[in-house]
């Protein structure tokens, strides 16, 4: 019998009406291998589908609160919304009290699972090396790429880049002809920010202390920090890139990655498909199954993988040691 027959064959006495939403609902819990219909001894056959979906039917159709309390813990939102219009019919105020505790729940562990999916997705794309590769996410930012990295990169570094890149000269002049635009119309707007200012404050006598408002939450190469406005703005108001350290310039490198990082996590890359992600639940086994790897792996008699696995531990570079921070 299959589950689609199971509603007609209920009971011979009593009919019970079809509902898509509740049948669903029904099948969605049948599919779920952790949730306990029936007690069972330990040589009785597993249930079926069409039998976990029967069992669910029954204590839906004969007492919906105690459905609630036993399954309800494995509804989604969508499942959940359903339940609350049963309950606004039935005015049952103690399964719309459940129901609006299983509703916070299940958004949250939403929200958690999302973020965990495209951290998963996220490790993987960067490990390919294509969708978070400097040239990419220059593509996707290209001016905060200016700000950060590209004005202190020397003609040999260019050069370097676009040639491991095998990116086209027609795409990169592109993208600069376009930052110098930005950058044009921002120096402009910076300017004439900064002058207002100095003016506020000469024809404020009675606050001389007060100082210019700026954010809180500037990133390198923004004007908010008047030390980073001195390196990068020459007097005649032409933005030019001061020499830096090999250090600061790391720091300014790993401040853009981190900020292209966390646009992907927070959804804001306008052009990726983000539902491919969020629904894919292929996503939620990746940790487990690296576990089993990682567990075969040092159970290994080899000495010569045990080698090898210090020796890689030992090279790890900054970039796994921030995804794991990030994790």
């Amino acid at each position: 019998m299959t589950i689609e027959n199971c509603t007609a064959a209920n009971t011979e006495s009593v009919q019970i009406p079809a509902d898509e939403e509740r049948d669903d609902m029904l099948k969605y819990l049948a599919d779920k291998s952790e949730i306990c219909f029936k007690s069972q001894q330990i040589w009785e056959a597993d249930l079926t589908n069409e039998e976990k979906y029967q069992i669910g039917l029954d204590l839906f159709e004969s007492n919906k609160l105690q459905f609630l309390m036993k399954f309800g813990k494995y509804l989604n939102t969508p499942q959940l919304i359903y339940f609350k219009r049963i309950v606004d019919a039935e005015h049952n105020e103690e399964m719309d009290i459940i129901i609006a505790d299983l509703t916070k729940k299940s958004s949250e562990t939403q929200n958690t699972t999302v973020k965990n999916r495209r951290y998963q997705a996220m490790l993987q794309m960067v490990n390919k090396g294509l969708y978070f590769s400097e040239i990419e996410m220059m593509k996707r930012n290209p001016l905060l790429y200016h700000q950060l990295i590209g004005q202190y990169l020397t003609a040999d570094d260019i050069e370097e880049r676009d040639r491991s890149a095998n990116c086209e000269y027609g795409l990169v002049k592109i993208l600069m002809d376009g930052i110098e635009r930005d950058n044009a119309d921002e120096l402009k707007t910076q300017h004439e920010n900064i002058e207002r200012l100095q003016m506020e404050e000469e024809s404020d006598d009675d606050i001389p202390n007060n100082p210019p408002p700026c954010s809180s939450t500037s990133h390198w190469g923004e004007i908010g920090d008047s030390r980073i406005q001195q390196k990068a703005f020459s007097s005649k108001g032409k933005k030019k890139a001061t020499k830096i350290t090999p250090e600061e310039q790391k720091l300014l490198k790993e401040e853009f990655i981190t900020t292209m990082y966390e646009s992907f996590l927070d959804g804001k890359d306008e052009d990726f498909e983000y539902e491919n992600v969020d629904n894919d639940t292929s996503y939620d086994n990746i940790e487990a199954m690296e576990n089993d790897e990682e567990e075969k792996y040092f159970n290994s008699e080899s000495d010569e993988i045990k080698d090898d696995a210090i020796d890689d531990a030992s090279s790890e570079d900054e970039l796994d040691i921030f995804m794991k921070t990030l994790r």
